[in-house]
């Protein structure tokens, strides 16, 4: 029995695996995050850390201290099409329908007994892709209807169709979910092995 439970200690030691005791977790102060004017991704990288298991947010004083910084976010055209005329008729210029948008954080975990730097800074990178309808184009906009009167598209699309600005807002959350997550599982696995 002892020789087993030995035999399972040292397999499970020497692959790196840690049996986590739920009650130690280790506290990591945020404080303001550069580029995060609302403070959304602040709320969203906060409930990401407390989840985890393994570290907490604490407003208090504590031994790390988790600061980062967003980059400005990076909205990159990969969708195109013709122009069209409000009969139909194809026009020579092509406009965009489709977005990346993509949001960096840059993270360093300080030691506030030592003073210093322990991690980073790393670089982590979430995007989302989304559609959206040109505003500029009234045949983007709007359709003939069976009675011939232009009807505008948005009353139909069911939340489908909406302005670069509207999916823009609609896939932050996404962005930020994502972001918050990683940086919430290498936080993780930093005080996993260390």
């Amino acid at each position: 029995m002892k020789s087993g439970l030995f035999l399972l200690i040292l397999l499970f030691g020497s692959c790196n695996y840690h049996i986590i005791n739920k009650n130690e977790e280790v506290a990591i102060s945020l404080p303001f995050i550069t580029g995060d004017k609302d403070g959304t991704f602040t709320k969203w990288l906060t409930s990401e850390i407390s989840s985890s298991g393994i570290t907490k947010c604490s407003s208090r004083d504590t031994r790390y201290q988790l600061q980062v910084r967003l980059n400005p976010e990076i909205a990159e055209r990969i969708g195109f099409r013709y122009d069209r005329k409000p009969d139909g008729a194809l026009l020579p210029n092509i406009i965009g329908t489709e977005t990346r948008q993509t949001l960096v954080a840059i993270i360093e975990l300080i030691d506030t007994y030592e003073e210093k730097v322990i991690y980073g800074p790393k670089e982590f990178r979430a995007h989302a892709d989304f559609d959206y309808l040109d505003s500029d184009n009234i045949a983007d906009m709007s359709f003939i209807n069976p009675s011939g009167e232009r009807t505008l598209s948005f009353n139909y699309s069911l939340g489908q169709l909406n302005t670069i600005e509207g999916s823009t807002d609609a896939a932050m959350p996404s962005i930020y979910r994502i972001l918050s997550k990683k940086i919430a599982d290498e936080l993780a696995w930093y005080f996993n092995i260390h």
